[in-house]
């Protein structure tokens, strides 16, 4: 138990340090236009925080059998199905090059947003959980 209440607390840290940079870069290329830097910052912090959240929860789920991380992890597959899908698609459609930047960035930045919050949230949670003292027979 000593073990997943350090794995958990050190998984919450990192994710919360990459989402945080994650949103410092999106708010520093709003402030200074400079889309070229933004892209590639947001593109290498949401490839590092993918990474780490993808490890996790397949080491995390082998572990707890969390139906909450299994959920998670079924979200990623269906998220890399869809970019599949999509890129196959919107170039058949009749759309503008506009429209379909539009389509790229909000499923290459917003959706991956979305999810990895909802893991750290999930990650935080369990981590709050495990570090709850429990005073009596009733708190278990």
């Amino acid at each position: 138990m000593k073990v997943l209440k350090v794995a958990l607390k050190i998984d919450s840290i990192m994710q919360g340090l990459l989402l945080l940079g994650f949103i410092v870069n999106a708010i520093n290329g709003l402030i200074s236009f400079k889309f070229e830097n933004f892209n590639i910052g947001h593109l290498y912090l949401m490839f590092l925080l993918g990474v780490w959240q993808v490890s996790s929860g397949i080491i995390l789920t082998a572990s707890t059998q969390d139906p909450k991380r299994i959920k998670y992890l079924g979200l990623v597959v269906l998220y890399f199905l869809l970019a599949f899908l999509i890129s196959s698609v919107i170039n058949l459609l009749p759309l503008t090059k506009s429209i379909s930047n539009i389509v790229i960035g909000i499923y290459c930045y917003c959706i991956p947003l979305i999810i990895g919050t909802y893991y750290f949230s999930i990650t935080y949670k369990n981590m709050i959980r495990s570090h709850y003292f429990r005073r009596s027979f009733w708190d278990i």
